[in-house]
């Protein structure tokens, strides 16, 4: 924890954003596998991103994944798959590299 303190804020947030990038990434691989495809509300619900609170505000309840999902869609990792549905999926690189990763840590 002590070095946590040494961390500057916007290190600390970059450290969250990257494992929220991996927890979308992962929903979407473990979706692509079942030849799904998903919307933003699907993804927060799935990520635990999701907040169902009486006073949530549905518009606003999945502002962080579309935000994340913006990013890896300008990063070449994930592609809408339609633009008036709002599905997401992983770009068919992002899918082999993931589907090679878990073949080789299997293998382990």
């Amino acid at each position: 924890m002590n070095n946590m303190i040494s961390l500057r804020p916007h290190q600390l947030t970059r450290i969250g954003e990257l494992y929220l990038e991996e927890a979308v990434l992962d929903v979407l691989f473990e979706a692509q596998c079942s030849n799904e495809v998903l919307k933003p509300p699907d993804i927060s619900r799935r990520t635990g991103i999701f907040s169902e609170g009486e006073h949530a505000a549905p518009h606003k309840s999945h502002a962080i994944v579309w935000g994340l999902l913006h990013k890896l869609v300008k990063h070449n990792r994930v592609v809408r798959t339609d633009p008036i549905t709002a599905t997401f999926a992983l770009t068919d690189d992002e899918y082999a590299n993931r589907r090679l990763e878990l073949i080789k840590n299997s293998s382990v």
